[in-house]
């Protein structure tokens, strides 16, 4: 660490933005800065945003809002006045006579720097993200286009403040800047190139699952090669785009100059923390959290706060309690969270209503020790059915009973004062099984982003972990889950439960999270590899779908309900985003006709006729490295492969003269830890024909070189997703930069591994590719040679047998 940042005192504040409310926020900021300036803090840093919020949708438009936030940067500005203090914090700033490309008034997404009542400079955010539940470039003028407009290159200048009479130069960046391998420029690299001594992100970065692994795998690559101390700082709280409630967990974070987690905040915690820089501060080994606890503490965080919105007077909720695990899970989580005298439960059995679903219904609200008020509505079914001509069994008449249940929820809310809710989850909106004004309608669904195994999980958590005695009877978790608005019998999908995954569920997550359609289904399908990619339990298939013709016809059945429910979808209630994608405006949907793609129609034709799309060949899937040295995640790489693939050829390259890491070792060394790595799996062999001839073959000629080797197989070649990022404008690595890349883009076949930071969508691919989904990446060569010449152990990073190599020989030590 540079030492002119010993004894640096910075206060990490995690504020919980109020969106929308200036007034509220900016005087938080003020509170905190003359706070800080009292215990002689000298540099205090907020998130990106901190005064206005982020997701305000055209509120951003308001000339009246927008004169509000910049009044308010004035009052945090004019509070340093007589102030020894650096103050960093993030709002909107305008351009005075310019106009956006909306044609109102120009506004960026900024980070200010003030002391003793002066601006020291403001900084543009230069990466937008637009993608999820972002539109900055809807609203924010970036940095970029200020250079394209101008004529004038991108320029990049770190923020002076003096300390203890030195001077510290901060490198400023807001959030997506960080995230720059979506992007074409690395903000925080260019301000250590002009002299940054640490960076400091102000972001506004929601949860989603392993987004924290992920943003401290991010920030460990851009420290690998900054190589300065980074804070970022995030904010705490909930906002929402009308359609998703978007949840902000903080865990802002402070990292020293080799990338380890020096301190962390505490994840949905508001409050300031200070941290004093040093030499060899104490690194925090990060804490694993079961996936189900982070879960549950996102979304009942999520749950209260949406709450907290509503006048104290109304935080009441009436809940139509049916006996089943959603709406028993839906219960529990209301009563942990509001506390069981707010809320209130209502039964409303038919003729269709079990005994055994009643008896589990008053087992329920005993448990939860919450009256339930039992409301027979038969009568009122049938009076609406007769005068509307409908008659029982139909789809109308089950309609009705759900509309009549909705018609009840809502009069007990005017009633007590408060609010209803609804219990639909995942499978159930994606696929169209509920009533539009009936069970989907109410203030909130908040378990809408989840799949049934994972509505299974977090009852089984509350039970285990959240309440003193389990609250939701074991029938729940395993009686068949049905409407029960009709004699039909259970839901017609195959949910997942806590043993094992649903084929229904993992089909919906494939839909929306991962954006895949039908042919990709399908082509998994025909391939045997469909199980795998989905984690089913082997035989699952099977047993669902006898024939062929079966799952073709299930697969066309789902894709059409899919399709066929975005008008119910478009008028659901607010849904709470905890996944990757969730409905709303996370995801954007359109009301379209059912449409199959060519590809999928040959699909079809191939697999019913008894042919497979590839004509029966073996699939071969060439994976080429450095691999310098292999770590596990590239074993995890091959092990995946060779699920998807008859054979997974390892290349390791031999010396390469335009990437100088490759050859800071004997290249046979990188050839016998490849066969160490990767020996021992199935269906694995490594090529070292590179490393013999001491060459570097590049994969225009390796799909020659694999073509005459294995002329019955069909060749694949296997890249991370930052290699084909920008893609769709011919601006991806492997066109820009591999030898005849247009071309290859054009007729190899690529498997494309997810990498962290790297999300791409379907539309940046190569025109024949197909895609996995790794998760988390954790570590990479880089870092392992960066431990090593530092001492420190790779354990962690690199298999057993790779480590005891490196250790016998004494590889690395002395070679960056």
């Amino acid at each position: 660490m540079d030492r002119k940042l010993n004894g640096l005192k910075a206060a990490i504040c995690q504020v919980k933005i109020v969106p929308g409310n200036s007034r509220v926020n900016g005087e938080h900021i003020v509170r905190e800065i003359a706070d800080a300036e009292k215990r002689g803090i000298p540099l205090i840093v907020f998130p990106e945003l901190s005064v206005p919020g982020y997701c305000l949708g055209d509120v951003f438009g308001n000339d009246g809002f927008v004169d509000d936030v910049l009044e308010w940067n004035d009052r945090i500005r004019e509070s340093t006045v007589g102030k020894d203090i650096v103050v960093v914090f993030g709002s909107l700033v305008a351009a005075s006579g310019k106009t956006g490309k909306n044609g109102r008034r120009r506004i960026s997404n900024a980070a200010i720097a003030v002391r003793d009542g002066v601006m020291l400079g403001q900084v543009i955010k230069t990466n937008h993200p637009n993608y999820g539940v972002f539109e900055d470039d809807r609203h924010f003028f970036s940095r970029k286009e200020e250079s394209f407009e101008s004529g004038d290159p991108l320029s990049f200048r770190p923020i002076k403040m003096t300390f203890q009479g030195k001077t510290i130069r901060l490198g400023i960046i807001i959030c997506e800047d960080m995230w720059h391998t979506h992007h074409a420029c690395n903000p925080g690299a260019r301000l250590v190139e002009e002299g940054a001594d640490i960076i400091i992100n102000l972001s506004s970065s929601p949860y989603d699952w392993h987004k924290n692994l992920v943003r401290n795998e991010v920030a460990r690559m851009l420290l690998a090669e900054c190589k300065v101390p980074l804070i970022y700082v995030n904010n705490v709280g909930i906002q929402n785009n009308g359609k998703n409630i978007i949840t902000f967990d903080g865990c802002s974070t402070v990292y020293d100059s080799q990338g380890k987690i020096v301190h962390v905040s505490g994840t949905y915690v508001s409050g300031t923390s200070d941290v004093t820089f040093a030499d060899n501060m104490p690194s925090i080994a990060s804490v694993d959290q079961d996936d189900t606890s982070d879960l549950y503490n996102a979304l009942s965080f999520a749950f209260y706060e949406q709450f907290q919105t509503l006048p104290s007077g109304m935080r009441k909720v009436v809940i139509g309690l049916s006996g089943g695990i959603d709406s028993a899970t839906t219960a529990a989580l209301s009563v942990k969270v509001l506390g069981k005298e707010n809320v209130f439960l209502v039964t409303m059995p038919t003729e269709n209503t079990s005994d055994e679903t009643l008896g589990l219904v008053y087992d329920i609200a005993r448990r939860l020790d919450v009256p339930v008020e039992t409301i027979p509505i038969g009568e009122l079914v049938d009076a609406i059915a007769a005068k509307a001509g409908c008659k029982p069994g139909t789809r109308a008449y089950s309609n009705i009973q759900a509309r009549v249940r909705m018609e009840i929820l809502a009069a007990k809310t005017e009633e007590i004062g408060g609010v209803f809710i609804g219990n639909g989850n995942k499978v159930e909106l994606a696929f169209g099984y509920g009533t539009m004004y009936g069970d989907i309608a109410g203030f909130v669904l908040p378990i809408g982003d989840l799949v049934k195994r994972e509505v299974y999980q977090l009852a089984d958590h509350m039970n285990r972990k959240v309440f003193p005695n389990p609250v939701i009877p074991d029938r729940c978790f395993t009686i068949a889950p049905m409407a029960e608005l009709s004699e039909t019998g259970a839901d017609p999908f195959d949910y997942g439960n806590l043993h094992r995954r649903g084929y229904h569920d993992e089909l919906v997550r494939a839909f929306v999270e991962f954006l895949k359609g039908p042919e990709w289904v399908l082509n998994l399908y025909a391939t045997g590899r469909l199980e795998a990619e989905m984690k089913l339990d082997t035989g699952t298939l099977d047993r669902l779908f006898p024939t062929k013709e079966t799952f073709v016809k299930d697969l066309e059945r789902c894709w059409e309900l899919f399709i066929g429910s975005v008008r119910k979808r478009v008028q659901a209630p607010p849904i709470i985003k905890v996944s990757r994608r969730s409905f709303g405006y996370d995801f954007r949907e359109s009301m379209l006709g059912v449409m199959r793609t060519l590809r999928y129609e040959r699909l079809k034709r191939d697999l019913l006729a008894g042919r497979t799309w590839n004509g029966g060949k073996r699939r071969i899937a060439v994976y080429g490295g450095s691999f310098n040295s292999p770590c596990n995640h590239h074993v995890g790489i091959a092990k995946v492969l060779t699920e998807m693939f008859d054979l997974v050829i390892v290349m390791p390259c031999g010396e390469r003269p335009d990437k100088a890491s490759a050859n800071v070792i004997d290249p046979m060394h990188r050839g016998v830890m490849s066969e160490i790595a990767f020996g021992g799996l199935d269906r694995v062999v490594v090529d070292l024909t590179d490393i013999r001839d001491k060459t570097y073959t590049p994969s225009y000629h390796l799909s020659e070189r694999y073509a005459e080797r294995y002329p019955d197989a069909d060749i694949w070649f296997a890249v991370g997703s930052d290699l084909v990022t920008r893609g769709a404008d011919g601006k991806s690595d492997i066109q820009r930069t591999w030898t005849h890349g247009p071309v290859i883009w054009k007729t190899l076949q690529w498997v494309v591994v997810d990498r962290p930071g790297h999300e791409i969508s379907p539309g940046e691919l190569p025109p024949v590719s197909e895609s996995i989904c790794m998760g988390p990446i954790i570590g990479s060569g880089t870092m392992v040679r960066e431990r090593l010449a530092r001492g420190e152990s790779i354990d962690d990073l690199v298999p057993r047998g790779v480590v005891e190599y490196i250790e016998r020989l004494g590889l690395y030590r002395n070679s960056e």
